[in-house]
C-alpha cells in the first residue's frame, strides 16, 4: 500500500539533481539520434513526458520521449 507521505512526495516537482539527470538523459538521446543516419533530414523533438513533465515525478525515474 502507498502511504500518504509517498503520495505527497510523488506530487512534488523534480529536485535540481533530478532536473540535471533528466537534462542529461535528453541530451544523450538527442546526440544518439543525431548520429543515427536514419534520422538525417527528419524533424524530431526529445521531450520529458509522463510524470516528469506533469510535476508528479516518480523519483529517480525520468520519462523521455522522442517525437
Amino acid at each position: 500500500m502507498i502511504s500518504e507521505e509517498q503520495l505527497i512526495a510523488f506530487t512534488k516537482p523534480a529536485s535540481s539533481s533530478e532536473e540535471v539527470r533528466c537534462d542529461r538523459a535528453t541530451d544523450m538521446i538527442r546526440a544518439a539520434m543525431q548520429e543515427f543516419h536514419g534520422f538525417n533530414g527528419r524533424k524530431y523533438k526529445v521531450i520529458p513526458q509522463g510524470s516528469y513533465a506533469n510535476d508528479t515525478n516518480a523519483r529517480r525515474n525520468s520519462d523521455v520521449l522522442s517525437t
